[in-house]
């Protein structure tokens, strides 16, 4: 049996930003996933690999708790960067426009609350007329008379450059990294009181004094596979959302799209791909399962409300056309039941410790971080009380 300090359970960007925190703080790490990690070839891997990685806390507006968590989130970034450099973490500061045209009212008057709340908040932000909104993005065909804001500390993310970077800092100091089969966890390992204390996977056992479970959407599943019936709780605390993404082709001599761009249409929503293409999603373009009969249809009509934006878009060529040369991904998102993130320790599971969030990809490292501080010490971090598991049970 191997020995480690710590396991974690999931190498998507939540559990490699984990590995990689609990690895600083000097404890030797096994990260463990049932699939590909990172850039490594593979049809599967999870959310990471099929995200549309938005990094924000300008969305997250309903509760200042959650909001201040993803800043903070975010500014970790800026603090990798510094250390990484942003092209090794593949991190891409561009800003985040959203705007209203003029026929919206209703669109028009949220954005301006969501400026409001953001500005209040000390979240930075500047509203923008119809000729800011043609400056910054040239080759958008926005509505006379649109009006939005720009929140130039947002940023998006190349998520397997991420993992892959988080993970060889995990090897360098002195923790493994397993995927495939050698990762996938068959059962947890318990001692006579209970308490986890490692992990067995089809072909070997880890034996550590704590297990985090990061398994973004697999998460309730996998623990009530492997805990007793109400070690968890009885009520369910995770749901499943299938997201639709379209990956373009190089838009060649073009920059079609320079920040990430929200509409009011729908959330219909595009950002540049770190191939030179566009990356683009809509909320009402999510199928309901993830592997729709239907995907290059929804596929075309995004890309046909793409083109209304984008004229130059395909230069003309059949959107059909354009469909066969993109990638169209479909990523199952974890989303919590009341929307926040779900961070702690499991009462009924001692040694266990959950990670669980929708803002995966922006709170990522550093909801790790904020984990192994407590982990590493005893002490519970003040941001973490409000997202424990236990408000679940």
């Amino acid at each position: 049996m191997s020995t480690f300090d710590a396991i974690v359970i999931g190498a998507g960007i939540v559990g490699a930003g984990t590995a990689f925190a609990l690895a600083r703080k000097g404890l030797r790490v096994a990260l463990l996933d049932a699939g590909p990690i990172g850039s490594t070839p593979g049809e599967t891997g999870g959310t990471s690999r099929a995200s549309f990685a938005w990094l924000n806390a300008t969305a997250k507006i309903d509760g200042k708790d959650y909001h201040r968590l993803n800043a903070d989130g975010l500014e970790h970034y800026r603090t990798l960067a510094r250390d990484f450099g942003e092209g090794r973490l593949g991190l891409h500061p561009t800003g985040m426009i959203a705007w209203a045209d003029p026929g919206d009212e209703v669109r028009r008057r949220a954005l301006r609350v969501q400026v409001a709340r953001l500005r209040e908040w000390s979240y930075p932000v500047i509203p923008l007329d119809e000729g800011g909104l043609r400056a910054l993005e040239p080759h958008v065909d926005f509505t006379p008379g649109a009006e939005g804001f720009l929140a130039w500390a947002d940023a998006w993310l190349d998520v397997p450059r991420a993992v892959d970077l988080l993970c060889e800092q995990v090897r360098r100091d002195r923790g493994t990294v397993l995927s495939g089969e050698r990762g996938r966890v068959a059962e947890l390992l318990r001692d006579e009181t209970g308490a986890v204390r490692g992990v067995e996977t089809s072909g070997a056992r880890f034996a550590a004094p704590v297990v985090v479970a990061a398994l973004g959407p697999d998460t309730e599943i996998a623990l009530r596979t492997w805990l007793g019936p109400g070690e968890v709780g009885n009520r369910p605390f995770l749901g499943q959302r299938p997201g639709l993404l379209v990956d373009t082709p190089d838009t060649g001599p073009f920059r079609l799209v320079r920040h990430v761009l929200y509409s009011g249409d729908n959330a219909f929503h595009l950002r540049p791909g770190p191939s030179g293409g566009l990356r683009i999603g809509s909320e009402d373009a999510d199928p309901e399962s993830e592997a729709p009969d239907d995907a290059e249809a929804r596929a075309v009509a995004l890309l046909l409300r793409a083109r209304a934006l984008l004229p130059r878009l395909g230069e003309g060529a059949p959107v059909e056309d354009l469909v066969r040369e993109s990638i169209v991904r479909i990523g199952v998102r974890p989303v919590p039941v009341d929307d926040r993130a779900i961070v702690g320790p499991i009462a009924g599971a001692p040694g266990l410790y959950v990670i669980a969030t929708h803002s995966g990809v922006t709170l990522g490292p550093w909801i790790g971080r904020l984990a192994a501080e407590e982990i590493t010490s005893g002490r519970m971090p003040d941001q973490l009380a409000p997202f424990r598991f236990d408000r679940f049970a």
